[in-house]
């Protein structure tokens, strides 16, 4: 649910909700920074600034306020279409422009054009300011900042708004399968996160909110395979891609050719899912997955990550034969820091302290399956450093909710709780923020 007082909209992606409904049109990322809409946006901050800080604040008093301990924007990355708008901010108005932007602290009054910055501005101000705000911001093609009326109640959130605040809680989702969970909701495989998430609306927690603020798009079926257009769609979101074979599917030389191709790519930053799957019980399967196997590591890019699905055979619930194996064939071709995900995990305490030996740069991505997990997998999961714990839905798989048969990426404080409960060291809120902070530094996004 949007968390700006006074909207109360059920809401998946708050970017997209935001402009839609709270700030002006000019804030979208979707416009090229023109001169024009530069100047535009300065009178839009410049706006909200006097409607919270009073008639005299700049935009420095703003970045200041924003600085101050109760906002908090770490584990948030700026894409390059954004520090390029902030860049055109900063040459518009004659600022120093930093060798990178930040939003731990904010370091540029331009740094506020970033949508988590808006987001908060918004709630700062009256539902009556924001409306005057967008009518007259959209209206007319150049505003005039004197001409938008001020306020009277323009100090900033009510009272009895901020007793009924729930606190935002951010998810990341590091592997969830977009073209799957799609077609499991008949919409077709060419939709964007936002319009999935929008089909499966939840109640609200009576704790928090919970708002999705990327995650790693997963493609293992080379016939969805996302196009261009819809690699950028899925940066300009906020999300990264990572595309592989699934170790079930055997697939052709000239596959393996376009694998290969959209690991080029920017927006891809992981080689995956690939892998062993030893619950397929024909035997000679297991060497075709070998074979593939092989044939894809190569490909892999030391500065990206390979994400791993291992499984055991059936009655081998941590899958220690399969997880030594696929770390023994790794060995021949990786160098002992390539960073490697090892999706959906369920093994033993003796496969993570072997698996880090080999390969320290290793992160354990934690599922739904984690509330089905036997004491040997809990006491795993409990030895697993916290700086290499990383929290996935695997949307549409494992089901969290009571209300829905798939998951979903807004689902994932779900996995959250029940990793917090099996390690006790840590609230969902807290778990949430360390899964997203190591997503982040690990993915490089």
């Amino acid at each position: 649910m949007c968390a700006i007082p006074g909207c109360g909209e059920q809401t998946s992606y708050p970017k997209l909700h935001l402009i839609e409904e709270h700030i002006p049109l000019v804030f979208t990322e979707k416009l090229e920074p023109t001169e024009e809409v530069t100047q535009r946006r300065y009178a839009g901050l410049v706006s909200m600034t006097r409607g919270i800080l009073g008639p005299q604040a700049s935009l420095l008093d703003l970045q200041r306020h924003l600085n101050g301990p109760s906002f908090r924007f770490d584990g948030w990355n700026i894409i390059p279409q954004q520090a390029e708008a902030m860049r055109k901010l900063c040459r518009s108005m004659d600022w120093d422009i930093p060798s990178s932007f930040t939003l731990e602290p904010l370091n540029s009054p331009a740094v506020l054009l970033h949508w988590r910055c808006l987001s908060v501005i918004a709630s700062l101000m009256t539902k009556t300011a924001r409306d005057e705000l967008r009518e007259a911001f959209n209206s007319r093609p150049v505003p005039i900042i004197e001409e938008i009326p001020e306020s009277p109640e323009s100090g900033g959130v009510e009272e009895e708004d901020m007793a009924t605040m729930k606190p935002l809680v951010f998810a990341f989702d590091s592997h969830f399968h977009l073209d799957r969970l799609a077609k499991k909701l008949q919409m077709g495989i060419n939709v964007s996160v936002p319009r999935v998430l929008e089909r499966m609306p939840i109640e609200e927690s009576n704790d928090y909110v919970v708002q999705v603020s990327g995650g790693i798009v997963n493609y293992c079926d080379p016939e969805t395979y996302p196009t261009g257009q819809e690699l950028e769609q899925l940066v300009s979101d906020g999300y990264r891609v990572a595309v592989g074979i699934h170790p079930k599917k055997i697939v052709s030389e000239e596959q393996i050719k376009r694998l290969e191709g959209l690991l080029r790519s920017s927006a891809v930053v992981g080689l995956g899912e690939v892998g062993l799957d030893h619950s397929v019980k024909d035997p000679d399967a297991w060497y075709r997955q070998e074979e593939q196997l092989r044939r894809v590591l190569p490909l892999v890019d030391p500065e990206k990550v390979l994400i791993l699905h291992i499984r055991g055979t059936e009655g081998d619930s941590t899958g220690l034969e399969c997880y030594m194996r696929c770390k023994d064939i790794l060995s021949e071709y990786l160098a002992v820091n390539q960073p490697i995900q090892l999706h959906c995990f369920s093994g033993s305490p003796e496969v993570v302290s072997k698996w880090l030996r080999t390969f320290p740069n290793t992160c354990f991505s934690f599922s739904g399956m984690v509330a089905h997990f036997n004491p040997t997998q809990k006491e795993a999961l409990r030895m697993v450093p916290e700086k290499s714990i990383l929290l996935e839905t695997d949307a549409p798989y494992f089901p969290v909710h009571p209300q829905y048969s798939y998951s979903a990426p807004h689902l994932l404080d779900h996995v959250a709780r029940w990793v917090a409960d099996i390690r006790q060291d840590q609230s969902v809120e807290e778990m949430l923020e360390v899964a997203e902070s190591n997503a982040r530094r690990f993915f490089k996004c």
